[in-house]
């Protein structure tokens, strides 16, 4: 008893036969540890012990599949205490002690006596794995009321088609039958139904030996594999349905319809289907009917936008029903790591989609933000950012799509929003994560660098900033000063008229353009100065005016020495002559000139 005392406190089923050791109280070079295992009379003991566990947990495992075989191969022909004799050959796997005892049990507690099998497979599983089965007689005596709770709850059931013993007392036998009728007389159907019920969940508890630990885990991988699974399909029926073979609606329930036993059903999200980019401008519409150039004058026309790539839109947008099953796997895996929250609203854009996240009261938003990439795990995606909404009390959840729509320089300059843009050097970015376009004035960023990796889009975002200004702005609005040391990107631009010079490709020219252009800022400051205004689009507001008025500023300026007499000559200049353009300065592979 020493020994089954060490290894539980609590009485268990195999050890109360095994030998018990004497206690060695010396060191003894018998019973020394080597190496962090034992070695003498205990490591005998427990490998002894360990043979029986096992040798226990087969004989149960051999009971519980041979009472399963005599349970499923009962035959109404073969000999029992119902037959009084035998009328042919035994037709139960059993053989005759397999026929009477799937008689016995059949009839007396029906479906239930698969009960027995059951315990004796979660107990030979433990035996399997070396734990011991603890209160072994209080475990024993709990079997007779879980087979009379479920024989009770098979008996209010429907009849089981094909049942063996579907004519006599039915599916819960004679004890079910009894049981089944007696609760429903005295405390009515619901409690026939709930306290056979509590009892048999209850019972199965305590004999299967699962601890706590196990039932958490067992949970935990049923709910896991179940999302895995309900994820799997969906993407199934999505790439179906996207590549035509079928054509099937996800059947979406009813708000009025709430399923027995869920206190509250989930809303269903928002979903703001993507729009497309922006409502074209009339510049579009102009110039679909083209004009003949009957006048050979020299005055500019900005470039019409169908000379830009017109890429076919063929595109597809995941579902609302798609859409809203990734809200609920969201809310579901970040369950699992004790973050309760609701998706209320999904934003799809063209290359991610954010799902807004209120989280429920007492989540910390550091706590939701740093599960990003454990949700992007889960969620086997590439990545994805949690962020808080400025102004609203939600999390913006974005994740990428699974196809991403092309976004062309051409519908982002022929919408009205780059037409009507307040912003005198107007460039185009690109669009949000929404889909809406988005704009930048670079006049108020006088120093914008480009810097990224190679292949990262730096060129592309160049080139689309330079177009962007040709397309808004006239020469005379507009100079370049363009300089590419490498002689590879700027080159193409070498043609059009809104360059001061030609593209500078030597590195000594281009130190001297530089020069240029700082003086010429000085000069316009000093210019602005004397006008009185701030910044260039003041000033050539105010030269228009004046000059509208023709009462343009001048100056005396020494135009020559008079000859007769020596004394320098002076006249009146106007301040400017025309209003200023405005210069951008554009340097491909910066750190190479510096």
């Amino acid at each position: 008893m020493a020994t089954a005392k060490k290894m539980n406190d609590t009485p268990s089923l195999l050890p109360e036969d095994t030998p018990t050791p004497a206690k060695n109280t010396a060191p003894d070079s018998k019973t020394s540890t080597k190496k962090g295992g034992k070695s003498g009379p205990m490591a005998h003991t427990n490998m002894f012990s360990y043979r029986i566990y096992e040798a226990a947990g087969l004989l149960m495992l051999f009971l519980c599949g041979y009472m399963v075989i005599s349970l499923m191969t009962f035959a109404h022909t073969d000999p029992s205490f119902n037959v009084a004799k035998n009328v042919g050959l035994i037709k139960n796997g059993g053989g005759m002690i397999g026929a009477y005892m799937a008689d016995m049990l059949l009839t007396y507690f029906g479906a239930a006596a698969y009960t027995l099998a059951a315990v004796l497979l979660f107990w030979a599983g433990n035996l399997v794995l070396h734990r011991p089965i603890s209160h072994f007689s209080l475990r024993l005596a709990t079997i007779p009321p879980l087979m009379v709770a479920l024989a009770g709850l098979f008996a209010l059931a429907q009849p089981f088609a094909g049942w063996p013993t579907v004519e006599g007392p039915g599916n819960g036998g004679l004890v079910g039958l009894l049981i089944g009728n007696t609760l429903t007389r005295w405390i009515g159907e619901f409690g026939a139904i709930f306290l056979p019920s509590l009892i048999t969940f209850l019972s199965f508890l305590w004999l299967s030996n699962l601890t706590t630990h196990d039932l958490y885990r067992l949970a935990r991988i049923i709910q896991v594999r179940f999302v895995q699974m309900v994820r799997l399909g969906t993407r199934m029926l999505h790439d179906l349905k996207k590549d035509g073979q079928m054509e099937i609606e996800l059947p979406m329930p009813s708000p009025k319809k709430i399923p027995f036993g869920v206190a509250t059903a989930k809303i269903k999200p928002q979903v703001e289907m993507p729009a497309p980019v922006a409502a074209p401008a009339k510049r579009v519409e102009n110039e679909k009917q083209t004009a003949l150039p009957l006048n050979l004058s020299d005055s500019y026309m900005l470039p019409p936008l169908h000379i830009l790539s017109e890429v076919k839109d063929t595109f597809k947008p995941e579902s609302e029903e798609a859409l809203t099953q990734n809200a609920r796997q969201i809310e579901a895996q970040l369950a699992n790591f004790n973050v309760q929250g609701t998706v209320h609203r999904i934003c799809p854009g063209p290359v991610i989609t954010t799902y807004e996240l209120e989280p429920a009261p007492g989540v910390k938003t550091s706590q939701v933000v740093g599960l990003s990439d454990d949700l992007a795990r889960s969620m086997a995606a590439l990545s994805v950012r949690i962020a808080p909404i400025p102004g609203r009390n939600v999390l913006g959840i974005e994740m990428p799509n699974s196809e991403r729509r092309t976004v062309t320089l051409r519908e982002m300059l022929g919408t009205e929003q780059f037409e009507t843009h307040p912003g005198k050097l107007t460039v185009a970015l690109g669009v949000d994560s929404t889909g809406n376009p988005v704009y930048m004035d670079i006049a108020k960023m006088p120093h914008a660098l480009i810097a990224g990796t190679t292949g990262s889009g730096k060129s592309v975002a160049m080139n689309a900033f330079i177009l962007s200004l040709v397309y808004r702005l006239t020469p005379e609005q507009l100079r370049f000063i363009m300089i590419d040391p490498k002689m590879l990107e700027l080159s193409i631009y070498n043609d059009i008229p809104h360059l001061l010079t030609p593209v500078v490709t030597d590195p000594n020219k281009a130190s001297v353009s530089l020069q240029w252009a700082v003086r010429e800022m000085e000069n316009r400051y000093r210019l602005m100065s004397e006008f009185g205004v701030k910044n260039m689009q003041s000033f050539n507001n105010k030269f228009t005016e004046l000059q509208e008025k023709g009462e343009i500023p001048t100056r005396m300026v020494q135009t020559g020495f008079d000859p007769n007499t020596g004394q320098p000559t002076m006249s009146e200049q106007p301040l400017a002559k025309e209003p200023m353009p405005y210069i951008v300065v554009v340097i491909d592979e910066l750190a190479d000139l510096m």
